[in-house]
């Protein structure tokens, strides 16, 4: 799978083009910890082996685990960025936090005409998370290898697909 990291261009992210086949629809997704760590290029794998999209993972800076202060100008960087790629249909998709977001950013950029939002907070946390500078600490949830599987099979196999399967044939119709 082709990648191509982009830390320069406004935002932290990778950029998996499809391969498969040629497409200009692309999901900025915004999953995991890291732009390239297991979670986002499952979803980059799973978004172009189900719907032969492109994929751009975007998380705040390397490893950083922080999404509350990613500001939301880097998402209209994304979708330049995406545009000069060749994409001219943009979808975006977070999870808990960054689910609330992608509610954010397609608010601000009428570009997006897809959103997938995985409970999302019902409030904004503006600057809520400063890392250790406001006394908070990151806590990490440490999982087996049988309950990671037993995860992956019930969010990806049955909530994704049906969530995103009727969304993106409607959204995302070839025209």
């Amino acid at each position: 799978m082709k990648k191509i990291k982009e830390t320069e261009k406004g935002f932290y992210g990778c950029y998996w083009p499809c391969e498969e086949k040629e497409s200009d629809v692309a999901i900025i997704a915004m999953l995991g910890d890291d732009c390239e760590d297991h979670v986002a290029k499952s979803g980059a794998r799973w978004l172009h082996k189900k719907f032969g999209v492109n994929v751009l993972t975007l998380s705040p800076a390397h490893k950083d685990y922080s999404h509350h202060n990613l500001p939301v100008e880097r998402i209209g960087a994304s979708i330049e960025y995406l545009k000069s790629k060749g994409n001219r249909k943009f979808g975006i998709a977070g999870a808990s936090t960054t689910g609330m977001f992608a509610l954010i950013a397609a608010s601000y950029y009428p570009e997006i005409t897809l959103t997938i939002a995985m409970t999302p907070s019902d409030f904004v946390m503006e600057g809520f998370y400063q890392g250790k500078r406001d006394g908070m600490k990151t806590k990490i949830l440490v999982l087996t290898a049988e309950a990671k599987e037993e995860l992956h099979e019930s969010v990806y196999e049955k909530t994704i697909d049906t969530i995103i399967d009727g969304i993106l044939d409607l959204i995302f119709e070839k025209e």
